[in-house]
């Protein structure tokens, strides 16, 4: 059942077919739960079915809330439905799991993508700005967080604290 769930060779309803039952098992642990919820959501696009794909990547989340790919995969499908600000925030969280765990390679782009749905988002600019910062580039890093803080006075105090 769960190689039917994953294996994107096969038709996206029969996938769906199969996460569904696993699902339904009583059988997964609480965080195989959210992977699978996120498989079915990737199912869901692939049909495409983008309501019901953003419904598993949000039960992905509450199952999983440091999961960043179930974060970023929910906020392309709402950019794809234009709700920019709402997608902002799910590239944010992304981003900021990423950082959270030093791999700023993975979250300067979902820091960008978040910046460019929404430009007021202060946490989404400094925060890029510190992978800026890791990443060598000084004048960018700077740039990101003056924004940052010209847009909340206090973002440092609010990033630390999520830290």
């Amino acid at each position: 059942m769960m190689r039917n769930c994953q294996d994107q060779s096969i038709p996206a309803d029969a996938r769906i077919e199969a996460c569904t039952a696993l699902i339904h098992s009583n059988l997964m642990s609480h965080k195989m739960l959210g992977v699978i919820y996120a498989i079915r959501a990737n199912a869901y696009e692939a049909k495409p079915d983008n309501a019901l794909a953003v419904q598993d990547y949000t039960r992905a989340i509450e199952l999983m809330p440091e999961f960043p790919e179930a974060f970023a995969n929910r906020a392309s499908l709402l950019e794809q439905m234009e709700k920019g600000k709402e997608a902002a925030a799910d590239f944010e969280r992304a981003g900021l799991i990423h950082l959270k765990h030093d791999d700023c390679a993975h979250a300067l782009p979902e820091l960008d993508r978040a910046v460019s749905d929404d430009p007021q988002r202060s946490m989404a600019l400094y925060a890029r700005g510190i992978c800026q910062k890791h990443l060598g580039k000084e004048s960018a890093a700077e740039e990101d967080m003056r924004a940052a803080a010209a847009l909340d006075p206090d973002v440092e105090k609010h990033f630390a604290a999520l830290q």
